[in-house]
């Protein structure tokens, strides 16, 4: 920037690290680009840190044979917030409260279309807005006659009764009979 027209241009870099305690900038690695902001001009500039940064600065880089003014106002900081646990809900109740991002429900009833929701509660006490979806369970019951035998089979297709006219003996589970699910409870 020998150059008198680059007089006022100020020229800065957005840094971050993530140790605890850093005690000079090769601690710090740049986020993007160098930004070269030209002379009288406001300019809103906003930054994406990585979710481990632990500080961030600003290091400007003008030389100062060619600095007139470099302002700072309005910087803010937003961290990310994770979630501490997460409530699950089925049909408006409550069934449980997990710190996983993944939840199943093994009490559900195979009567058709349930409504689950999550809401997320994070360290300080403040919880998400629900999220909702309706899942059908699409699992019927079949009622088979004494004298008819059909073929049970597992879910991934592996034969476990042939030419049967009774579900006992079958560990708790989801099988197929006649091409329809069936659970046995």
């Amino acid at each position: 920037m020998k150059n008198s027209a680059d007089k006022g241009v100020e020229v800065f870099d957005i840094l971050y690290t993530t140790e605890d305690s850093p005690k000079d900038l090769t601690k710090f690695t740049q986020v993007g680009n160098t930004y070269s902001l030209d002379k009288f001009e406001w300019t809103e500039i906003k930054s994406q840190l990585p979710e481990n940064a632990k500080y961030f600065a600003i290091h400007r880089k003008t030389d100062w044979t060619n600095a007139y003014v470099f302002t700072l106002d309005d910087v803010k900081y937003q961290a990310g917030v994770s979630a501490k646990t997460y409530n699950v809900y089925r049909d408006g109740e409550l069934i449980g409260t997990t710190d996983k991002p993944n939840f199943s429900d093994d009490k559900a009833k195979a009567d058709g279309e349930h409504t689950y929701s999550v809401i997320a509660v994070y360290d300080n006490g403040a919880q998400s807005d629900p999220v909702s979806t309706k899942v059908a369970t699409g699992i019927e019951e079949i009622v088979s006659k004494a004298d008819t035998t059909f073929n049970v089979y597992t879910i991934s297709g592996t034969l476990v009764k042939r030419n049967t006219t009774s579900l006992s003996g079958l560990a708790k589970g989801i099988y197929i009979v006649n091409g329809k699910k069936v659970v046995v409870k």
